[in-house]
């Protein structure tokens, strides 16, 4: 079992109404076990902080962290544990056709929590007008691997710019929603 005790750090949670109480933390194997005035524990590495602020971890809920073969994409621990986010939101870089390799090269590797949304279009955003054509977009698909995911897929995205559509107008957010319903998720929709 390892020990870090953080003192001198001022704490912004909810533990103390969010106000910056200069608090002790005793972390046990990566997680809280303590807060406190004045903690002492024998054989804990001890941070020693000179006013910093400590905080949860943030959590970012529109990114693009799965490349693939889009021009969108960027690293996961970058946006995210790098800069002190420690969960991120992928808002549906891939698709039910590419999502397998997001996790695998993406999700599995990174130090930060993913979460995501999945794009209704096959490739994601592997190519960026991904819903001018409506055969790009599979429901028994999406459902299935919604379904094989659902510890990790949160949300279905569409992407509703004119550049993105074409012709179709709102038609790929009325079938989003309908798939949003039937895998009983949120729709996260992108318009400008």
């Amino acid at each position: 079992m390892s020990n870090l005790l953080i003192k001198g750090g001022k704490l912004l949670a909810p533990h103390n109404g969010y106000y910056y109480s200069e608090l002790d933390i005793l972390l046990e194997d990566g997680r809280i076990k303590e807060i406190g005035e004045n903690i002492n524990r024998q054989g804990s590495k001890v941070l020693r902080l000179e006013g910093e602020i400590v905080a949860p971890g943030f959590i970012d809920i529109h990114t693009h962290c799965y490349k693939g073969k889009s021009s969108i994409g960027t690293q996961a621990d970058v946006i995210g544990i790098q800069r002190g986010t420690t969960t991120i939101f992928d808002a549906g870089t891939s698709g039910a056709l590419n999502y397998d390799d997001f996790k695998v090269n993406g999700i599995n590797k990174s130090k930060t929590h993913i979460y995501t949304f999945l794009n209704i279009s096959d490739w994601g955003l592997n190519n960026l007008s991904e819903l001018s054509d409506l055969k790009e977009i599979n429901e028994e698909r999406i459902l299935k691997k919604v379904k094989e995911n659902s510890h990790n897929i949160l949300g279905i995205k569409v992407r509703a710019s004119a550049s993105v559509v074409g012709e179709n107008g709102i038609t790929p957010i009325i079938i989003g929603k309908k798939i949003a319903k039937k895998a009983q998720l949120p729709l996260m929709v992108h318009i400008e």
